[in-house]
């Protein structure tokens, strides 16, 4: 495998994770943990309202190139 200085992160929500308006999505590393208020933000998105109901998939992908 050819190092590079791009990573990328995947995320997958099912038809019951995160159902309401989402508006916006964030990356935190650090000691960052399920808990509210822990680690560090690296980057956040912002975009138009997505009105997820518990019948819709959504993925995410973050790319970082350094």
């Amino acid at each position: 495998m050819t190092p590079t200085n791009i990573i990328d992160f995947d995320f997958d929500f099912s038809e019951s994770q995160a159902v309401g308006f989402l508006c916006e999505a964030g990356l935190f590393g650090g000691d960052a943990t399920s808990a509210a208020n822990t680690g560090n933000m690296v980057t956040f998105k912002t975009f138009p309202v997505i009105s997820k109901t518990s019948t819709m998939t959504i993925s995410f992908t973050y790319r970082l190139t350094f």
